[in-house]
């Protein structure tokens, strides 16, 4: 993993690292069938994290969007915050659109 360091400009602010990742597309009820949101999530955001070369302890926020929000997970993001090893006061937020 990269060592944990602030990455500033010049002018002495922070620079923001923004990247993102999904899962493939499948027909429902396919490859996926049964594998939980949060669990989709986590993998997700922790092969970003791999290919980036980043520690889940250098993540300030994360922002996770989703399609349908799931009753058992109503903000994903913390949930998955908590289950890739960042900090718990990683700021945490989901978003949905189902339609353009």
């Amino acid at each position: 993993m990269a060592k944990l360091q602030t990455v500033k400009t010049a002018n002495g602010e922070r620079v923001a690292i923004v990247a993102g990742l999904r899962t493939p597309f499948t027909k429902m009820a396919t490859d996926f069938h049964g594998v939980p949101a949060v669990d989709l999530g986590k993998m997700v955001v922790n092969e970003l994290l791999a290919r980036h070369d980043l520690s889940p302890l250098e993540i300030d926020q994360l922002v996770y969007g989703q399609v349908v929000q799931m009753p058992a997970a109503p903000n994903i993001a913390r949930e998955i915050v908590l289950g890739t090893g960042m900090n718990v006061h990683t700021d945490a937020y989901s978003v949905s659109r189902a339609c353009a």
